[in-house]
Formats: structure tokens, C-alpha cells, sequence
């Protein structure tokens, strides 16, 4: 069988998963039976807060389309005798998920990885099932931190403490500032302590407590980010205290290597 054939086959196999998840048309439907005037009006304003959102859900063709092509160019280096049919436990699951994810490039780009990873006989166990999940749960802005903390394989942190007067002891006032959001272009950078909390929750990264990375330059960068300087001033304000800066890191961990090499870094 051709490479070509292989990768169509993987594309056909679509159908059958598309046509298996339902897109709820009811939604769309009037609320007929919806009696009094404001519920016939709260009825339209859904529908018409959820029409764009069809309108971002992939069908059959363009998945398809998509996938054929994508893969077409990520594997077009390995040789054919070395494609393989990939597992429909990751597979399968992918295909769905670009149903709902397919408008976005970033996300997008993660499954069409997986999947190529899955059909390279070389790479193939590297793509656990587990990863179109945990690819479900993860944001564009997430999925650019994870790259970053990958090709570095730490990520610098700090957290900002008041330091009460006359005690040895304090409590956390903000925790886990980075600025890997600024650097990757991220649409919320604010966010970045809750996308650290995310990777880590998922087993992809975590966190090294009471302990921290050589390179004192990169904490110094951070202690004097206008985020931090604002925070310091905010605690001296309100508290009339000083302030403590705890260094820590963020580690990817192995499920991390693994699930970045099979989704995050280019096939090609």
C-alpha cells in the first residue's frame, strides 16, 4: 500500500467517528414550547449566542481535508514501509476532538502531530491515548508555556510574600509569577498562574517547592517586572509591611517529554 493510501485510509476513517457524534440541532430550533413572552425572548438570545458556535464545528469534508493534507506534508520524509495504522484508541478519539477544535490552529496542530506521530512505525508508542485528553483540557496560551518549559526543561518562578512584622512567618500575597506568557505571546498573560496550575495538575510539569535554579539573572529579571514592582508597592500600601521573594521552578516531567514530543513538536 502506498504512502498516499495509507494516509487517505486514516482520513476515511473519519466518517464514521464524525457521523457518530451528533451536533444538537435542537438548539437551533424555536422554543415552541416555551410559553409568556420572556421566555420565547430569553429562547432567541441562546440561540443566537450559540449560532456562531456551529459554526466553528468541523464536518466530515473538512476534517477530512485537513487531516489528508497535513499529514500528507508531516510524514512526506518518512518512508513508506515505515507507516503504520495507528491505534484507534488515539486515533479515533483525535478525529472527534477536531469536530470542536478544528478552528483553532494551535490545538489543531496538536492532534494533527498525534496523529502523525501514531502512524510512524519509529514513533507510534509514543502516542499514548491519554494525550487527546489531556490536549481537550489544555488552552492555546497552555500549550504555548508547555513548549516553552519543554525546550528549556525549567521555567523560573517566583512568589511575592508579606512579611509580617515582629514574626519569622508571612503569607503568600501573589504566587507563581512567570513572564512565559509575555515571551510566548500568550492572549492572557494574568492567566499564567493558572495555566501552571493546569500543566502541572495534568502530569506534564510540576512544581519544585522550597528550592531553585542556578541562574540568579533570570529571578533578578523577574523580581524587577513592573507586575512585581506593582505588587510590592500594593502589600506596602495595604499591609504597611515588608515583602519576601521566594524563588521556585516549574520541571517538565517524563509524561511531559513524551506528550510534547508526540503532539507539541513538529513532525516535520
Amino acid at each position: 500500500m502506498s504512502k498516499s493510501s495509507k494516509i487517505k485510509n486514516t482520513a476515511d476513517a473519519i466518517q464514521g467517528v464524525v457521523k457518530a457524534v451528533p451536533i444538537y440541532q435542537d438548539m437551533f430550533q424555536p422554543a415552541a414550547k416555551e410559553t409568556g413572552k420572556n421566555l420565547e425572548t430569553a429562547a432567541k438570545s441562546v440561540r443566537l449566542a450559540l449560532a456562531p458556535v456551529a459554526a466553528l464545528v468541523w464536518g466530515y469534508d473538512k476534517i477530512k481535508d485537513y487531516v489528508q493534507t497535513t499529514l500528507d506534508a508531516k510524514l512526506k520524509n518518512i518512508p513508506k514501509e515505515q507507516l503504520v495504522t495507528p491505534s484507534p484508541t488515539v486515533a479515533g478519539p483525535a478525529l472527534e476532538a477536531l469536530r470542536y477544535a478544528g478552528h483553532n490552529p494551535t490545538l489543531r496542530e496538536l492532534y494533527a502531530n498525534l496523529l502523525a506521530t501514531s502512524i510512524d512505525a519509529k514513533t507510534a508508542h509514543e502516542a499514548h491515548p491519554a494525550f487527546v485528553e489531556m490536549i481537550r483540557q489544555l488552552t492555546p496560551d497552555e500549550a504555548r508555556v508547555l513548549k516553552y518549559i519543554f525546550e528549556r526543561m525549567y521555567l523560573p518562578i517566583i512568589t511575592v510574600r508579606v512579611r509580617l512584622r515582629g514574626k519569622k512567618t508571612g503569607f503568600d500575597y501573589y504566587s507563581d509569577f512567570s513572564d512565559v506568557a509575555e515571551t510566548t505571546g500568550c492572549q492572557f498573560p494574568a492567566l499564567t498562574p493558572q495555566y501552571l496550575g493546569n500543566i502541572c495538575r495534568l502530569g506534564l510539569a510540576e512544581f519544585h517547592r522550597n528550592s531553585y535554579i542556578a541562574d540568579e539573572q533570570m529571578y533578578r529579571v523577574l523580581e524587577k517586572h513592573k507586575a512585581v514592582v506593582s505588587i510590592k508597592n500594593e502589600i506596602r500600601k495595604r499591609f504597611n509591611v515588608g515583602t519576601v521573594v521566594v524563588k521556585e521552578y516549574v520541571g517538565i516531567t517524563e509524561l511531559g517529554r513524551q506528550f510534547c514530543k508526540a503532539c507539541i513538536m513538529p513532525k516535520e
